[in-house]
């Protein structure tokens, strides 16, 4: 897609977030965030930053790499999602954003669409402490933290409408038939992807425990690399 085409300033590593790139790729993305919401997605920046000095959350070059690579990459699936949330015609559809790390995509996500609860599923407990800082911060209800191993939530019997996941690791058979467990029977899990062939990797394993698997394509603004989104829905018995 190229460079943000001059706007505001370049990247800083000072913690200084452009806020006008931010708006410009939302609204490339058909997403007009009210003040607070943004002022939200700008937190949750300046949150990353700093608590990136101490541990390792995000590898990014300056403040407008991790806008783009992160912020606007996590949102670039939000009128997917609004289309899911139509068809699956829920009431008061559930979100959990499995291996959510530094809070991408389930906290733009949440800052972004109508979803009452969204859980941001992270078993690292220095990573959890993290999402609890700034779910703290956020203020926002619904968005809450589990420190909790996929696998064990699966066993618990919990469903949701919508499962995301952008870097979950390792994706192996025990993590697909979890995935699997966790969706609702009429819900739908999306994954991130990006290059073609990884992408129709994943939607191939993935049809092995669900009905319906499609690629799709997806542009995340001022980002020059390729983007999928693997979406299942209907898991299998």
């Amino acid at each position: 897609m190229g460079t943000a085409g001059g706007l505001g300033r370049k990247g800083t590593a000072d913690g200084e977030i452009p806020r006008d790139l931010i708006v410009e790729g939302l609204h490339r993305l058909g997403v007009e965030p009210d003040p607070a919401a943004l002022d939200g997605l700008v937190l949750h920046l300046e949150q990353v930053l700093l608590w990136s000095r101490r541990m390792d959350l995000v590898k990014v070059a300056d403040t407008r790499d991790l806008v783009v690579r992160h912020l606007l990459d996590s949102v670039a699936a939000v009128q997917t999602l609004r289309a899911l949330i139509e068809k699956i015609g829920a009431p008061a559809p559930r979100l959990c954003d499995v291996g959510s790390g530094a809070g991408f995509p389930g906290v733009p996500l949440a800052l972004c669409l109508p979803i009452p609860d969204v859980i941001l599923l992270e078993r690292s407990a220095r990573r959890a402490t993290f999402l609890k800082t700034v779910c703290a911060l956020e203020r926002r209800d619904g968005l809450t933290v589990w420190d909790r191993d996929l696998d064990g939530v699966a066993r618990d019997g919990e469903r949701f409408d919508l499962v995301v996941t952008r870097a979950l690791s390792p994706f192996g058979d025990e993590a697909v038939t979890s995935l699997a467990r966790i969706t609702s029977p009429r819900g739908a899990l999306l994954i991130y992807q990006g290059r073609e062939d990884t992408a129709a990797h994943t939607r191939d394993r993935l049809a092995e425990r669900f009905i319906s698997v499609e690629m799709i394509e997806t542009e995340v603004p001022f980002l020059a690399a390729e983007r999928r989104l693997v979406i299942a829905a209907t898991p299998r018995d």
